[in-house]
């Protein structure tokens, strides 16, 4: 029968166990003993006390016992915490128990935990959340004592005993003795475990001693505890880190068989962990790699010296797929007692391959231009040392490059630039912001020869991973300066042609100005005489409206002794084609512009003042007009005017007997340049299929036929339900008159 005993220095008399070891029945028997041994008054040889005695130490031997088996199987601390209060309360019959734990700080704050035993959780949950509220120090409190003591503590009762902070909680859950238990981690104090109950329990040394052998055994597993969270803590990370790394991390025994493989390395190289493991690295290896890879592992598995640093190699790996690909591997070897193994991190550095050959071509390509570039080329470091010329530079300047390395850049220039020189580049190397624009140096540069040239001179910046460099590019501007020479001679004779031509263009500008004066005089006098031709012209149309309103007047005034219905229709019709021609010269009087009227504006006066003269109702007869904003001169105004007055008269006068209601409309549109379309319609009586408004010879279509004509227009009808009278025409011009 094999038990589990944990047992500290103080159990076994300074002899202690490991953590976790297993002992027989005898070696209970023999910690009994040396219990025993250390109290002496615990075993009296008198008759029935000497048999509870013995009893009781057997009762203490279980508690330390089950409780130490309880904590050793407990998968955490916390939980080996939680089944010692458990033990511990089940054992004495104590209902409250509770741990405090040390904080990880400087100041050793004991913080009330969830670790409680409760029975009858009602009764003692005011106690429980009050606790909860009290952290103290040590030596504060009668946690912090027990901690201070650093061996268990008995109160009789805590209800007044002093320094215990929770005295009327308890008094409030009838509790009474109470029990402090430290648990000891070496000589530290980890935690520290209360127990009460409502009895008043009289103190027990024993109880006090187990008790100690018990937060000494709690204290060895939670060490024990800890270190083994701590290994898997770090296996957690090692794996969480072999695992995300994009690299393959693999690791192999002495003979190259692979015992490690990541995700990194399925990824690389297509193979899952349960494809590796287990196989030679060389599967990882086109074929002509595979005798220098065993060489090399026979070389160092029989190397006598200490494990070597990390070797960084470059060769081609193999793909699942069997592609090739560049692969760069940090190898180290570590031995163990189990022998010799090597770990490597593996990188797919193909793209860094491409980098490396894009740079080449790079840098090839930048030599190429930066030779091949039409100027001279100058690269210096930020103090100003040459550290590169092109080809162009070397010709410009007659050094070859190694001459010039190191040289400052101020070498190039006679004596009397070089201050210049050095201040603009300083001034343009400090600047906030390097890259801004440099201004362009017109210097001289000093060959080899001795010879001086004309140069342009602007810096610019290289930027490298580490440094800022300066570039000046040197133009050479012998032929530029000869050309402005020939330029500056050609300005100076042009300045002497332009001062003799000034002279002659101030003598043609006052002669312009002279002729200028004399045409400000004749527009004057041209204004003057087109405002009087105005006049004049106003004066005409006002003249004539009023010669054709006496006319219209002289017609109504003899119409009154006519009593035959014909004549007097006669009458009206003539004195309506009087107003409307006085109409029109009554708007040319009243427009801003004394050639042309508004037509539209005219025609809807023109109808509605034969409405009037026929006395018909426009509530009967409705009118309708459609007519685009034209302007008419006169000389086209008129004729319209005079065709619409005969093809409204006529219908106002035939198209609706008996007063019949009905509509006349008028449309005049445009059709093209100078083109127009008057239509004039009724819906009253049709007229004759066989009707000929050319034939008819009533002065009304004789009027409309000559002045259509006078238009150089065209009369249609058309008697589709309607009665329409269609007339295209084009626009007189003065010239057109005939």
């Amino acid at each position: 029968m094999q038990l589990v005993f944990l047992a500290g220095p103080a159990a076994l008399g300074g002899v202690a166990l490991w953590p976790g070891a297993a002992v027989s029945l005898a070696g209970i028997v023999l910690a009994a003993a040396v219990l025993a041994w250390q109290r002496p008054k615990w075993w009296p040889f008198l008759g029935a006390d000497r048999a509870a005695r013995a009893s009781d130490e057997r009762r203490w031997l279980q508690l330390l016992h089950e409780t130490a088996r309880a904590a050793n199987q407990a998968s955490s601390a916390g939980a080996a915490v939680q089944e010692t209060l458990d033990r511990v309360c089940q054992h004495l019959g104590w209902p409250v128990g509770h741990a405090y734990l040390i904080q990880d700080a400087p100041a050793a704050v004991l913080l009330p935990t969830a670790h409680w035993h409760l029975q009858q959780r009602e009764r003692f949950e005011a106690f429980r959340r009050g606790t909860l509220k009290l952290p103290v120090r040590k030596g504060e409190g009668w946690p912090g004592q027990v901690q201070q003591a650093g061996k268990s503590v008995w109160l009789p009762d805590v209800t007044k005993a002093p320094g215990f902070e929770r005295a009327e909680l308890a008094r409030a859950a009838g509790l009474r003795t109470g029990l402090g238990v430290p648990v000891l981690v070496g000589r530290e104090v980890v935690a520290v475990l209360e127990f009460f109950t409502p009895d008043a329990v009289a103190l027990d040394t024993r109880l006090l001693d187990a008790m100690d052998h018990l937060g000494t055994e709690l204290g060895r597993v939670i060490e024990r505890q800890r270190a083994r969270d701590a290994l898997q803590e770090v296996e957690a990370r090692f794996r969480c880190v072999t695992e995300s790394a994009p690299e393959a991390i693999v690791s192999t025994d002495q003979n190259g068989v692979i015992l490690t493989w990541n995700r990194g390395a399925q990824a690389i190289f297509g193979h899952t962990e349960e494809e590796a493991v287990g196989r030679p690295l060389t599967f990882l290896m086109p074929l002509r790699y595979h005798e220098a890879h065993r060489q090399g592992m026979r070389e160092r598995s029989q190397a006598k010296e200490p494990p070597s640093p990390v070797r960084t190699l470059e060769f081609h790996g193999l793909r699942k797929n069997g592609s090739e690909f560049p692969v760069e591997i940090n190898l180290a070897r570590w031995r163990t007692a189990r022998g010799t193994f090597y770990s490597g991190i593996l990188r797919d550095v193909t793209e860094r391959k491409r980098a490396e050959e894009s740079v080449r071509l790079s840098e090839a390509m930048f030599k190429g231009l930066f030779d091949a570039a039409p100027d001279a080329i100058v690269v210096a470091d930020r103090d100003g040392k040459i550290i590169r010329i092109n080809r162009l530079a070397e010709q410009l300047f007659g050094y070859p490059e190694l001459e010039l390395l190191g040289e400052p850049l101020e070498f190039l220039l006679p004596e009397r630039h070089r201050e210049r020189l050095l201040q603009e580049r300083t001034a343009y190397m400090t600047a906030a912001r390097p890259n801004a624009a440099a201004p362009r140096l017109e210097l001289h540069v000093r060959r080899q020869d001795g010879g001086e040239l004309p140069v342009d001179l602007t810096f610019g910046t290289l930027k490298t991973e580490r440094h800022v460099l300066l570039m000046a590019t040197v133009r050479d501007i012998t032929e530029r300066k000869l050309a402005e020479a020939a330029l500056q001679t050609a300005h100076d004779e042009l300045e002497v042609r332009v001062r003799q031509r000034t002279v002659e263009l101030a003598q043609a500008n006052q002669a312009l100005k002279t002729e200028m004066l004399q045409r400000e005089r004749a527009t004057a006098q041209v204004r003057a005489s087109l405002k009087e031709k105005e006049m004049l012209l106003r004066e005409v149309h006002h003249r004539v409206k009023n010669n054709l309103q006496i006319i219209s007047s002289l017609l109504s005034i003899q119409s009154h002794g006519i009593r035959d219905p014909q004549a007097l229709t006669v009458f009206k019709e003539s004195q309506n084609r009087v107003r409307s021609i006085a109409a029109i010269h009554q708007k040319l009087l009243r427009s801003d512009d004394l050639g042309r009227i508004d037509f539209g504006e005219y025609v809807h006066g023109l109808v509605e003042g034969l409405f009037r003269s026929y006395g018909v109702d426009d509530r009967i007869i409705r009118l309708k007009l459609d007519i685009e904003e034209l302007r008419f001169g006169i000389d086209t105004a008129i004729p319209c005017a005079l065709i619409i007055n005969e093809l409204v008269t006529n219908a106002l006068k035939h198209a609706f007997p008996d007063r019949r209601a009905g509509e006349i409309g008028i449309r005049l549109r445009a059709e093209g340049d100078e083109h127009y379309r008057l239509t004039v319609w009724d819906d009253g009586d049709v007229l004759p299929r066989n009707f000929d408004p050319h034939g008819n010879d009533s002065v009304g279509f004789q009027i409309v036929n000559a002045l259509t004509e006078q238009l150089d227009g065209s009369l249609e009808l058309s008697t589709n339900g309607k009665t329409a009278f269609h007339i295209r025409f084009t626009e007189l011009k003065y010239r057109e008159r005939r």
